[in-house]
């Protein structure tokens, strides 16, 4: 998947394959599924290793609903990436101490 231009984004963004590999096998996810499979975990969850949200506000000023970015984390199973598997925009309410996009804090490094 090339990358979209800005004009093109349609949310909600998901990427089914590992990035630096092409495997569709995610860590998180496979041990959800394993747990789902066992009975121990309900069904309608997402497996992930990280998030992170990010309001898409000025930071200067308190706004009450601002456009919020969700990005949703895993790491391939066959070679270990780190990456993003689903983005998406909604509306919220900041909280105090999360971060803005000028405050957010960078992915692990993958070697």
């Amino acid at each position: 998947m090339g990358e979209p231009s800005v004009s093109m984004l349609e949310f909600p963004l998901k990427w089914t394959k590992c990035p630096a590999c092409g495997s569709e096998r995610a860590l998180a996810d496979m041990i959800l599924k394993e747990e789902q499979a066992k009975g121990r975990m309900g069904k309608g969850l997402m497996g992930a290793v990280g998030e992170i949200v990010v309001p898409i506000a000025d930071p200067r000023i308190a706004p009450t609903v601002v456009p919020v970015l969700v990005c949703i984390f895993d790491v391939c199973a066959d070679c270990g990436t780190y990456y993003c598997r689903d983005a998406n925009k909604v509306m919220g309410t900041p909280m105090p101490g999360q971060q803005t996009p000028a405050r957010r804090p960078q992915p692990p490094f993958n070697p």
